[in-house]
């Protein structure tokens, strides 16, 4: 919860004022995590002719392993004249957030964990024009590097094939389904035309999840299946089976007999 709180600032022109904000923000933007920051300097934006008011107020991450400076942007807008109180907007600059993926996700395809981070990065620095290429290339790496997972033969045909084609010919049930989508949504994210103009990048990486959860657990199978191969039953097996099946036959017709 934020609570309102008294601050000095200077303007513009060299004087001080006191405002009132709502509180500092309890995350570096930086190392991302939880924090009380430490307060720097603060300085308040405004225009005469203008009702709305800028605060900027730059902290400072008091972790020894981080010790990184920010500013914190605060709005006083028409909304908030009659209360008087400026309002955390964002932080900046902001590291991105590194998306760790299991270890059957960045050990088939390497290249895909590196190219969808580098893609939220963008999103990150508010470049979304540009993520949904960057997750359509990482959708890219992850389908062509399971295929050839599945057919190392055919690595050469798979890699100069394309990914409609490949997700075609070597998906199959749900993740067939999944895939195309993604490729359809991340399509429309490089291409002049637009096919799905309700879609967005949060349904792009939704799609992705999905496709990465049913690469995931197609890998665990396979995996499982080969440290657990199925057991052959001996012959004594079936013929105890067996036995068990006639007493239990037997059994029941005595017991169907009338008295």
């Amino acid at each position: 919860m934020r609570y309102f709180q008294p601050i000095s600032v200077s303007t513009f022109y060299g004087e001080k004022r006191e405002v009132t904000y709502d509180g500092p923000p309890d995350e570096c933007p930086l190392c991302h995590s939880k924090i009380d920051a430490s307060l720097v300097a603060a300085l308040l934006r405004e225009h005469p002719e203008e009702i709305d008011k800028a605060l900027q107020i730059v902290f400072q991450c008091p972790l020894t392993d981080c010790q990184s400076v920010f500013i914190s942007h605060y709005w006083h807008g028409e909304r908030a004249v009659e209360s008087g109180v400026f309002h955390l907007q964002f932080s900046e600059p902001q590291a991105p957030r590194e998306h760790i993926f299991s270890a059957e996700i960045s050990n088939l395809s390497p290249n895909f964990v590196a190219i969808y981070n580098e893609a939220m990065a963008t999103e990150t620095h508010k470049l979304e024009l540009i993520t949904g290429m960057g997750l359509r290339k990482a959708l890219e790496f992850l389908i062509k590097d399971f295929a050839i997972s599945l057919k190392p033969m055919e690595s050469e045909s798979i890699k100069s094939s394309g990914l409609v084609t490949v997700i075609k010919d070597y998906c199959q049930g749900d993740l067939k389904i999944v895939a195309e989508r993604a490729a359809w949504l991340g399509n429309d994210h490089t291409h002049y035309h637009r096919s799905w103009e309700d879609m967005d990048l949060k349904h792009l990486k939704e799609l992705i999840d999905v496709a990465v959860n049913h690469i995931q657990s197609a890998i665990l199978l396979s995996q499982y299946k080969q440290m657990m191969p199925a057991r052959s039953r001996s012959r004594e097996t079936l013929v105890a089976e067996q036995t068990n099946v006639v007493e239990f036959a037997d059994h029941t017709k005595k017991d169907q007999r009338p008295s």
